[in-house]
């Protein structure tokens, strides 16, 4: 029994403080947008700067050409879009031109990076693009072709970058299912708690290279591209590179973006475990807190439930600390949904019925973190867009299989 009132202590604090950041999140999205999107007053100040917004493109994404056409109508008054492909026979580059023949009011390029070389394909499609910036290019801005940006989402990005103690500007994706599918919602929760991570803390923040954008000069002055050579995730680079600077990381409600999914169990599996295998070589105290978060977690269902039917004189106790945990757990999954419907008006609707699916799936997404951390603990082998690698460090990877399309 004292173990299980230790355990159950221990679950009950990290519940708490987890109700307790749903509580800031909302709180830092109501003082965003209270403050106009951030850009009450300063918007002027962008109106003479330029920026070039780079998408690496590989496949067919669900909604790529609705996700890519959100770019071209960016209220930005001067920016240039950088697809790159790593060949032209890619399926996604019919897509690509017919938008850019299309919009040709909007500068945009199309850069053929050709096949990886001892790193990541979408880093070495980064550092080819980077070659075709324009000069008078003064932020640079990344995005994921899985991703559907607001028309606001390029000036929220760069606006904080005007203050020279920010190293980077990031947004995070928000999963929603195209059609109610269970195996989609679990990844969607298994996503939002991660989205939920970031916040007003500067210093905890974390870059998403799905959404991300830091100034021309930061790039250059932190030797980017040069930090990129060999590595396989391009965001956990940039974080920890702007970090060991010094530099700040601001998270930009408005920058959140939405990823249409529609996935089977075993593709849940793949994608979170991947995610789990790159945290673990880019971020191991993270993947430690995961895997002992989720075990924590675990043990104290497990020890309630056996509590529950075997040691009846501990009932009202077990059924008490389950209680407080259940509310603090839905409680956090409803203020984060509270904050992300302030920002994805345009998916009111899915999101809207997210509230059901988050507050009773965050039980399958605890255990999936600890089967993810688990087999993370074995294993570095991933396989990523067609592509299985090898993470032998955080600067040096294995290509195994590269596929010929």
């Amino acid at each position: 029994m004292s173990l299980y009132l230790i355990i159950a202590g221990l679950q009950i604090w990290s519940s708490f403080q987890s109700f307790l950041g749903g509580i800031s999140y909302l709180r830092y999205f109501k003082k965003y947008l209270a403050d106009g999107l951030g850009l009450n007053g300063f918007y002027t100040k962008l109106l003479c700067k330029k920026a070039s917004i780079i998408v690496p493109c590989r496949g067919i994404d669900k909604g790529l050409e609705e996700n890519l056409l959100s770019l071209f109508n960016q209220d930005f008054p001067n920016y240039e879009i950088i697809f790159v492909v790593d060949c032209l026979s890619d399926d996604a580059v019919s897509i690509i031109e017919k938008l850019r023949k299309r919009h040709e009011i909007r500068h945009s390029k199309l850069v053929v990076a050709g096949k990886a070389v001892g790193e990541s394909q979408k880093i070495w499609n980064l550092r080819k693009a980077i070659e075709h910036v324009d000069a008078k290019s003064e932020f640079l801005v990344f995005a994921d072709s899985d991703a559907k940006m607001q028309s606001y989402w390029l000036k929220s990005l760069i606006l904080p970058l005007l203050n020279p103690r920010v190293g980077a500007t990031t947004g995070y994706r928000w999963f929603v299912s195209e059609g109610f599918n269970l195996s989609s919602e679990i990844c969607s929760v298994w996503n939002a708690s991660i989205a939920s991570a970031l916040g007003p803390n500067q210093k905890s923040n974390f870059c998403w290279g799905g959404s991300m954008a830091l100034s021309r000069e930061v790039f250059e002055a932190c030797e980017i591209q040069k930090h990129w050579r060999g590595a396989l995730s391009d965001d956990f680079v940039v974080t920890n590179v702007l970090k060991r600077s010094g530099k700040h990381i601001v998270f930009v409600p408005a920058a959140l973006t939405v990823s249409l999914i529609e996935t089977s169990i075993s593709e849940v599996l793949e994608f979170t475990t991947r995610q789990m295998k790159i945290t673990r070589v880019y971020a191991p105290k993270l993947w430690i807190s995961c895997l002992l978060g989720s075990a924590l977690f675990t043990s104290f269902v497990l020890l309630s439930l056996l509590n529950l039917l075997y040691f009846r004189n501990s009932t009202l106790l077990t059924v008490i600390c389950l209680s407080i945990v259940l509310f603090c757990s839905v409680a956090k999954s409803v203020l984060r949904l509270k904050a992300v419907s302030l920002i994805l008006k345009d998916e009111s609707f899915r999101v809207y019925w997210q509230f059901i699916t988050h507050s009773t799936l965050w039980i399958a997404s605890t255990l999936l973190y600890l089967y993810n951390s688990i087999v993370a603990t074995f294993s570095r082998r991933i396989t990523w867009r067609g592509i299985k690698y090898r993470l032998i460090s955080q600067h040096k990877i294995e290509i195994i299989i590269a596929d010929e399309t």
